[in-house]
């Protein structure tokens, strides 16, 4: 079972044709730390934004806005010492680590498990 990769998008547009970043709580693995999007630790994210690509702060961009990490990414928690793709997210603390459905290693009851809600994971709440 391969961990969750997952993606949020925290932006406004302004009307002046610029974006700005709607995040919530600074994430530790992003630079800069209030970007216009965060994920999980792979894949690669590229943004683009009327068909160019951005950076996290909408500036063009020849590159992706965050680099994933496989080690962090197909960690085993508990097992590594380190941050993992498992777990509930909360990234003023974890970073890209956890997920917004809370799946762990070893759902409860795998290999059918379901999530039973889903949250952002800058500010906790609940979506849908």
């Amino acid at each position: 079972m391969a961990p969750p990769i997952w993606q949020n998008i925290s932006m406004a547009f302004c009307t002046d044709g610029t974006v700005k970043s709607t995040q919530a709580t600074a994430n530790p693995d992003n630079t800069p730390a209030l970007g216009l999007a965060y994920q999980s630790y792979m894949p690669d994210l590229f943004l683009y934004l009327d068909g160019r690509m951005v950076d996290q702060t909408g500036r063009p961009s020849s590159g992706p806005v965050q680099h994933g990490d496989f080690g962090k990414f197909s960690a085993i928690p508990g097992v590594t010492g380190t941050t993992t793709a498992y777990g509930t997210c909360g990234i003023d603390i974890k970073g890209n680590g956890g997920n917004p459905w809370s799946i762990q290693a070893t759902p409860e009851n795998f290999p059918v498990d379901r999530p039973k809600t889903v949250m952002f994971c800058d500010d906790g709440s609940h979506a849908g």
